[in-house]
């Protein structure tokens, strides 16, 4: 639509200009706020993969975030594009363009809007315990749309409304001879390069997407967010940037049929395709501004230390969050999926200190030299790995600096994660020339395939199998990986030698100050931590 009065209201390049003043010197403004703001996008998009791994940016996926940035800016030049060469682009140009390509630029936008309504959804129905795949597998159109995550549906529909699209476009252009008078199904002949070429009624198609992809998709994401307000600012982020998408469609309107002097006069240097450029420029500055300042932020955060909060509230201590991960875990979880999309943070530290607690008290480390404790140990500990740190199977894994996650990786790398009820592999062995990842991934989790479930030894068992050469059957190993009802431990199997029970302590100490900074002070101070005090306790 931005392209239906391109013909009428354009500036002219091709013309000789006057730089100091008039339409010259607005083309030459317009040049160097494009080209500067192009450059500064570029610098975002270089920082933004940069930063990829902090989880700030991680959560967002920069892909995603990317590729709306992009999309946006495919729009900005387009339009750019348009005002400067005006004529130039011819009238089956302009359609094509305005009603299939700009359109679903649009749509490439709402991928990362749409992926905080999943996250949040998810990370709320995982804030009690971790989660295990459903073992059934959906075999029906209908029952894969049930499982599919709010992400998975997002692209689906917007994949079909794709589709879609270009078939409608396809048959109002091929259908309608103002297009091409040798041929078509409604209109009369007229010249393509006509005035009227540009004020048809096929230009309604191109008002319709637009509509569909900003608004209808918009309100859409903004209804699913509705109750988020997390510490990453990406629920406010999303409602920005959803809001300053849907400001350009009134403005293009209003100056582009009302009818007075000073309207006239305003298209003379603005046109009005240009009113939809302010506010995609918001948008691609919120969606790249937001994560690159929550990493930063989060950087400066980290300096702090507990005893700056503890002397405004008697609660803002270390000691005192540790009691309530311990006596009211249910509620400081929920408060974390709701506001902060962290509640993988409490449940870590909640399951390290199970796990240290499952096998330190009396005289069992004594006894662990005994190499079937030793093995159940630490495949215990390496379950709790795979759900909560490793980065291909954890469904939220938690934030951690690279080194701390390396170590954590070394002393699990002998060690793989097989959902204990998980369809039989259709191989047991692998091949001379194939090669064979050590670990076996599982896809991503939705809501639908979700259930509560702790981290036990039994767990454990069923779910673990070390793979290292040098500790294992292979052959034990792999008849297990058939049946996969329960993993015995075989005689031949030992855990890593750098691993001991005090590996997950840089980690624990590293999450706890991310989530007592980040998390617990926030808590302490909003209403449901007075509640949950005074509460029964949700679990001892």
């Amino acid at each position: 639509m931005i392209f239906i009065v391109a013909k009428r209201h354009h500036l002219e390049p091709h013309e000789s200009h006057d730089y100091t003043h008039g339409q010259g010197l607005a083309i030459l403004i317009y040049s160097i706020i494009y080209w500067l703001w192009t450059v500064a996008i570029g610098i975002g998009l270089a920082e933004l993969y940069r930063k990829r791994e902090e989880k700030a940016v991680r959560i967002r996926d920069w892909r995603l975030v990317s590729l709306g940035v992009i999309g946006i800016h495919s729009f900005i030049t387009t339009v750019f594009a348009a005002a400067w060469k005006g004529p130039s682009f011819s009238c089956s140009a302009r359609f094509w363009v305005v009603s299939l390509v700009l359109p679903l630029c649009v749509a490439a936008f709402q991928l990362p809007n749409a992926k905080l309504a999943d996250y949040y959804n998810r990370n709320r129905a995982n804030r009690d315990a971790l989660v295990w795949r459903n073992t059934k597998t959906a075999t029906t159109i209908y029952g894969r749309w049930k499982r599919a995550s709010i992400a998975q549906r997002t692209y689906i529909l917007i994949g079909l409304g794709a589709f879609v699209q270009v078939g409608g476009t396809a048959l109002f252009y091929f259908g309608s001879r103002r297009f091409h008078h040798h041929y078509g199904l409604w209109g009369t002949e007229q010249n393509v390069d006509s005035d009227a070429c540009f004020f048809g009624w096929e230009w309604v198609i191109a008002v319709i997407w637009q509509v569909i992809w900003a608004y209808g998709s918009g309100i859409i994401v903004l209804l699913q967010i509705r109750g988020v307000y997390d510490i990453y600012k990406w629920a406010l982020e999303t409602r920005f940037a959803v809001l300053a998408s849907t400001i350009g469609l009134p403005l293009w309107l209003v100056f582009m049929f009302a009818k007075s002097d000073a309207i006239t006069a305003i298209d003379t240097y603005a046109p009005p395709p240009a009113w939809f450029v302010p506010g995609f420029a918001v948008s691609q500055a919120v969606l790249l501004g937001f994560p690159l300042h929550g990493v930063y932020k989060n950087r400066k955060v980290a300096h702090r230390t507990s005893s700056v909060f503890s002397e405004t509230h008697p609660d803002l201590s270390i000691k005192m969050m540790r009691e309530v991960i311990r006596y009211n875990f249910d509620d400081f979880a929920d408060y974390a999926a709701r506001t902060k999309l962290n509640a993988e943070m409490v449940i870590f530290l909640r399951d390290v200190k199970q796990w240290k607690a499952a096998w330190m008290p009396n005289d069992r480390v004594r006894a662990l030299h005994a190499r079937e404790n030793w093995v159940k140990c630490y495949k215990h500990a390496a379950l709790l790995y795979f759900k909560l740190v490793d980065m291909d199977i954890a469904p939220f894994p938690v934030n951690l600096d690279g080194p701390t996650r390396l170590e954590l990786k070394q002393a699990f790398s002998d060690a793989r994660y097989v959902s204990p009820k998980h369809s039989v592999l259709e191989k047991t062995t692998a091949m001379p020339w194939e090669e064979q990842d050590p670990r076996l991934t599982t896809p991503p989790m939705t809501p639908a395939e979700m259930k509560e479930v702790k981290i036990t030894l039994e767990d454990a068992e069923a779910s673990i199998i070390i793979t290292s050469s040098e500790a294992s059957s292979s052959e034990s190993d792999f008849k297990s990986l058939g049946t996969l009802d329960f993993l015995s431990v075989d005689e031949n199997i030992a855990a890593p030698q750098m691993f001991s029970m005090d590996v997950f302590d840089a980690a624990y100490k590293e999450v706890e100050r991310d989530c007592f900074q980040n998390t617990y002070t926030d808590y302490v101070k909003s209403g449901e931590y007075q509640k949950a005090i005074h509460a029964p306790t949700s679990n001892a």
